[in-house]
């Protein structure tokens, strides 16, 4: 149980700044970019 939790939690404690949600940003502004050149 406290496995479980601790993913989560700390995932939801992640900062603004986190790598994953910076790469997701990454990704989609490499994609829009793509789409438009």
């Amino acid at each position: 149980m406290g496995e479980d939790l601790t993913p989560r939690r700390r995932r939801e404690a992640a900062p603004p700044g986190s790598p994953r949600r910076g790469l997701r940003r990454l990704r989609a502004s490499e994609e829009s970019e793509k789409r438009w050149t």
